[in-house]
């Protein structure tokens, strides 16, 4: 995907009985995600809403009516369990790619050392690898979009800071997680992108996996339009 986006913005939109609506929004670059700002509402008919959620990728959790939702706000939704799958398709075509290539050097070097010293000379040197295995973390983890501190935890992260507005707990925990989630992925790039040898159609580094990347795209070109 050359020339893909390299900066992203996320509202994470929570739903509540007795609170009411919360949003969170994430800022992510090539570099770092991070929390940009709160708010809570009583419904999302204020003014403010349209201007928040506008031209940014939508998360929501306990709303029941996204048909609605989808329709006034131009829905452009994401989901963190196609992330997951998407990440977890990344790392294992990573780790495939790099046992190929090793499989296929052996062969390589297996037929140069079979020929004859004299004849071996006069042919391109072949060595045989020796390089550190391909680095990916596990995307095997569970989700319950009205409890993203259950993931967190199995995370191993914080999953609450103390004196949070109870309105605020679930909207800030889902954002927490997108932000870990998409600090894995970025790690992950980061190893497949400087392994070079693996890609040899060329790599670059994407902010998000292959669903997230297409619905970005889409956002930011229907915004030129």
């Amino acid at each position: 995907m050359n020339g893909s986006p390299t900066w992203a913005s996320l509202a994470v939109v929570s739903f509540e009985q007795e609170y009411g609506y919360s949003i969170e929004t994430v800022s992510i670059d090539t570099q770092s995600c991070s929390l940009a700002g709160a708010w809570d509402f009583e419904t999302l008919d204020e003014p403010e809403v349209e201007n928040i959620l506008e031209q940014r990728l939508i998360i929501t959790s306990g709303i029941t009516n996204r048909d609605t939702f989808a329709k006034k706000y131009s829905w452009s939704g994401v989901d963190l369990k196609t992330f997951v799958t998407d990440a977890s398709t990344a790392a294992q075509d990573g780790v495939t790619r790099f046992g190929k290539y090793l499989e296929q050097n052996e062969k390589d070097y297996s037929a140069y050392m079979a020929i004859p010293p004299l004849e071996r000379k006069l042919l391109p040197k072949v060595v045989k690898k020796k390089l550190e295995p391909i680095y990916a973390h596990s995307w095997k983890l569970d989700f319950d979009e009205l409890r993203p501190e259950l993931t967190l935890r199995q995370l191993g992260k914080r999953d609450s800071i103390d004196g949070t507005p109870p309105n605020m707990k679930r909207v800030i925990a889902t954002s927490w997680l997108i932000k870990h989630l998409v600090d894995r992925w970025r790690e992950d790039e980061v190893e497949r992108t400087s392994r070079g040898y693996l890609y040899p159609e060329g790599r670059e580094l994407q902010l998000f996996p292959t669903t997230w990347m297409q619905i970005l795209v889409g956002l930011k070109e229907n915004a030129r339009n």
